[in-house]
């Protein structure tokens, strides 16, 4: 009897430029880059563009979905802790988000199509710091949120015994940049006893559409993985609110559209397994920021990671199969620093995966620890706690 597991529980730094804040995380960009994984992937450091089993629901690269043979359901949900320490203070953020949901759909000739909503950047950051001097002296606040998301459309086709090809577009039409801007002058410097006070709240969404087109080839119990992403221009509308109270509250509102930049991306994937039970993959992926806008630098991620099957404990080895993942990564970002140095991101990660009865379907749940940044360097830094949960159901 066919059954399919319904997921309906699963799955820094935003664009203004008005102030820069004194921390590596503030607002210069698009946002924080998501890294676009199913929960393996993420347990084995980011690594798996190349590895093309028909359960791969990985972003990265669309050839992935040519290896489909029955019809599939993912979710993806993520809490994240992270530790801010700059020269002076430190404090902790927390968030949770959905990241990531999709359908697989196979089709008769060796290959299938997907829909799904997934985030392709984030932001969670608060400031608060005193700015200015003399008579212009003042408190700056910044709280951001939200983040860039965009629904995805893509197909894979397999082409002989080894070679899959794909391609999905990213149709970016949902997701919000919040950004709430408070001013207050220091009261010692007021020579009336009325507060000043200013707030600016600045909206930004997005619409445009990006490509990504991918390809992996498998010559015994290998397979490699070559996947680009042109450079694509999406279009962002600005809305600015000021609320400014002195004697009196004035209001007043300014929209505004622009267009920004993401960048051409390039990555490569190399998978070897050596038995049905144990798996290794090497990531790379190059994204050329710099071209997007003054400041920014090209990044590079790294991504290595194994995957290990244990067999049920028994002789015929009939029964549920648990799989460890375990992976090392390191990515560097493209925020413009004050000092021109760039960020690096460094982390580890493990990952447990569960299996349902009768193979309908699988849990997974991975730990990724890391440090960004550097706060001699950078003036801040960051350790961060994330998990991740998720479940994935196919149709027998």
């Amino acid at each position: 009897m066919s059954r399919l597991i319904l997921c309906a529980f699963c799955a820094l730094v935003a664009c203004a430029g008005q102030v820069d804040a004194g921390s590596i995380f503030s607002f210069n960009g698009q946002g924080y880059p998501v890294r676009r994984l199913d929960p393996r992937s993420t347990g084995m450091g980011g690594a798996g563009r190349a590895i093309v089993d028909g359960t791969n629901m990985s972003s990265f690269n669309p050839a992935l979905l040519g290896a489909f043979q029955r019809p599939a359901m993912f979710g993806q949900y993520a809490l994240q802790r992270r530790n801010v320490d700059d020269r002076n203070t430190s404090r902790a953020i927390a968030d949770g988000d959905l990241t990531g949901i999709k359908t697989v759909f196979p089709f008769r000739f060796r290959g299938a199509f997907t829909v799904g909503m997934e985030a392709l950047t984030d932001v969670d950051i608060t400031l608060v710091d005193t700015v200015g001097t003399g008579g212009e002296e003042h408190l700056l606040g910044l709280k951001g949120t939200g983040g860039i998301s965009a629904i995805v459309l893509g197909f894979g086709q397999k082409i002989g015994k080894r070679l899959f090809l794909g391609a999905h577009a990213d149709l970016v039409v949902v997701g919000t940049l919040t950004e709430s801007w408070t001013k207050d002058l220091l009261e010692d410097l007021l020579d009336d006893s009325e507060p000043f006070f200013s707030k600016d709240t600045v909206t930004r969404s997005q619409r445009g559409v990006q490509f990504t087109f991918g390809g992996v080839y498998t010559p015994g119990n290998m397979s490699i993985a070559l996947v680009a992403r042109p450079k694509a221009t999406i279009t962002q509308k600005v809305l600015v609110e000021n609320r400014l109270t002195t004697n009196a509250i004035t209001f007043d509102a300014v929209e505004t559209e622009r267009d920004i930049e993401f960048p051409a991306t390039f990555g490569a994937g190399l998978a070897y397994a050596r038995s049905e039970r144990f798996l290794v993959a090497f990531d790379l992926e190059y994204a050329g920021w710099e071209s997007t806008a003054p400041g920014r630098h090209n990044t590079l991620e790294t991504a290595l990671g194994i995957q290990y099957q244990m067999l049920p404990d028994n002789a015929r080895r009939i029964g549920r199969r648990y799989d460890l993942m375990a992976g090392v990564y390191r990515r560097t970002l493209y925020f413009a620093t004050s000092t021109g140095e760039q960020i690096a991101e460094m982390g580890v990660s493990l990952g447990l995966g569960i299996p349902f009865e009768r193979e309908s379907g699988k849990f997974r749940w991975t730990l990724d620890v890391g440090v960004r940044g550097d706060t001699q360097v950078h003036s801040a830094s960051e350790t961060y706690f994330k998990q991740t949960f998720s479940v994935a159901g196919w149709i027998q």
